[in-house]
């Protein structure tokens, strides 16, 4: 999103969104309440909710939306006209998360993990009955790697924000690069390690969310 440009009051029918803040810094509105969004913040906007979103830095605004449901054009309602004086259906808790004053986790060496949304270890808006999905930020320092392990229930999909993975799994290895994503199914296993000279960073998305009964070595 370009330096002052925005998207326009609308809501989802049915699904609930959270946006990643990747870089830049902008501003969401939400039912009538603002918000400022930083890197590494994410906010969750629960179904029904009005938001707005603007980039208010001098640079683009570069953002992450995962929608669940997922995402389709029908449902994402515009709103037109003054929504000044709206009268919303609910002022839901708003869920703001900082993720490095989140859980952390040191599965190896080298190797920080930190909560973003995941319900079975934060609270979030009773509203957001569908985010049963975790998202978690990954750092791999240079060498760094996370040994072969499997989660049983749940899929899993890693976009690098930043460096490259690579991803072992049986017979076959992946590169996977800035701006790509691997999608692991549950039940099949999988190693990380960081091959670069430099830091990897990685969101990680699981669903059903993460939780220590999910996942066997």
């Amino acid at each position: 999103m370009p330096p002052g440009n925005g998207l326009p009051p609308h809501y989802l029918l049915g699904s609930d969104e959270v946006d990643y803040i990747i870089s830049g810094e902008g501003v969401i509105t939400i039912d009538g309440q603002e918000h400022e969004l930083s890197s590494g913040q994410a906010v969750l906007t629960p179904a029904g909710s009005v938001q707005s979103f603007v980039n208010t830095d001098d640079s683009n605004l570069v953002y992450l939306t995962i929608v669940q449901p997922y995402y389709r054009y029908e449902n994402d309602i515009s709103i037109n006209g003054d929504t000044e004086n709206r009268s919303y259906k609910s002022h839901p808790e708003i869920f703001i998360s900082n993720q490095e004053e989140n859980e952390e986790w040191n599965p190896s060496e080298g190797v920080q993990i930190f909560a973003v949304v995941n319900r079975g270890i934060m609270t979030l808006p009773d509203d957001a009955v569908s985010t049963e999905y975790s998202i978690a930020y990954a750092e791999f320092s240079p060498g760094a790697s996370i040994p072969s392990e499997v989660i049983a229930e749940s899929d899993e999909l890693d976009y690098v924000l930043e460096g490259e993975i690579e991803v072992s799994s049986g017979d076959n290895t992946y590169t996977v690069k800035k701006g790509q994503a691997v999608l692991i199914p549950k039940g099949v296993s999988r190693e990380f390690r960081n091959n670069d000279d430099s830091k990897t960073v990685l969101l990680s998305f699981v669903n059903p969310y993460w939780r220590d009964e999910t996942g066997s070595s």
